[in-house]
């Protein structure tokens, strides 16, 4: 028995519409690869820094954030679907 019920192409069109990509920074293409890194260690220092923890929770501000490395695979394997499920993510969003 098949693990899953829907399709290869339904489980791709859901990747590309539920990808959890939240509120990402993102960089121009050819950002210079140190420029990356410094951008990045520097989220991941505020983002465990205690006091910036203590102002979020004072706010109710939920502080949840995926890794420079899970949103690069995420938007790589967004950014790979054949283009059949390309189009077929455009007409939701065209609503």
């Amino acid at each position: 028995m098949d693990q899953y019920k829907s399709s290869p192409a339904d489980r791709s069109l859901a990747t590309l519409a539920a990808g959890d990509f939240g509120r990402p920074y993102v960089m121009p293409p050819n950002t210079p690869t140190e420029h990356v890194r410094t951008m990045r260690e520097a989220f991941a220092k505020t983002l465990n820094d205690e006091a910036v923890k203590a102002d979020a929770a004072k706010k109710k501000l939920e502080l949840d954030p995926s890794s420079a490395d899970e949103l690069e695979k995420l938007a790589k394997e967004v950014t790979s679907q054949p283009p059949d499920i390309i189009a077929k993510m455009k007409t939701p969003l065209a609503k």
